[in-house]
C-alpha cells in the first residue's frame, strides 16, 4: 500500500490543514461549502500512459487542462494518454473526488501548471473523496518535486 498525502505531508515536516465536506466533491460544490478561493483551488486529473506509468496532471480547479501540452510536458505521446481508472486510483490509494498529486509511487509522472507558483496556498485532494488538504504552495512544490508548465 502506497503513503497516504496526509502521511507524505507529516514524513516531510510539513504542515497542512485537513478539511472535511461530505457530500461535496465537485470544484462547485466545495466552493460552494467551503468558500476556499476558487484560483488556489487545486484539481490533479490522473491518467495512465503506460502498462506501469500514470501521469498526474494539477491546475487549477477553475481552469481547462490541455491535453497536448500536458503531452508536451511529460514526454508522452498523446495518444497514449487514458483516463485512469478505478484500478489505477487504487494503485494510488487515492478514490474518485480525491485525487492529490502527492504520492511515493513509483512509476507516476507528475506536472503542476506554472501558474500554480504563485499562490500562497494550494487547497487539493486529500487522496480521499470528501476532503481537502490546504498547504502552503511552495512547501507543496518542495515535496512533490513536479515538472513545471503551461498546461492551461
Amino acid at each position: 500500500m502506497t503513503e497516504s498525502p496526509t502521511e507524505i505531508l507529516d514524513l516531510a515536516g510539513v504542515p497542512y490543514e485537513l478539511f472535511r465536506h461530505p457530500g461535496a466533491v465537485t470544484f462547485e460544490e466545495v466552493l460552494r461549502e467551503m468558500g476556499f478561493p476558487p484560483d488556489q483551488m487545486i484539481k490533479t486529473v490522473a491518467f495512465r500512459t503506460g502498462p506501469d506509468a500514470l501521469l498526474l496532471a494539477s491546475l487549477p480547479s477553475p481552469r481547462r487542462l490541455s491535453y497536448g501540452a500536458l503531452a508536451r510536458a511529460a514526454g508522452v505521446s498523446r495518444g497514449r494518454m487514458r483516463p485512469a481508472g478505478g484500478d489505477d486510483l487504487r494503485l494510488l490509494g487515492m478514490e474518485v473526488g480525491g485525487v492529490s498529486p502527492l504520492t511515493r509511487l513509483a512509476g507516476v509522472t507528475t506536472v503542476f501548471d506554472a501558474s500554480m507558483a504563485e499562490a500562497p496556498h494550494a487547497y487539493l485532494g486529500s487522496g480521499r473523496a470528501g476532503e481537502s488538504l490546504m498547504v502552503e504552495t511552495k512547501a507543496l512544490l518542495d515535496v512533490v518535486r513536479p515538472a513545471t508548465a503551461a498546461i492551461t
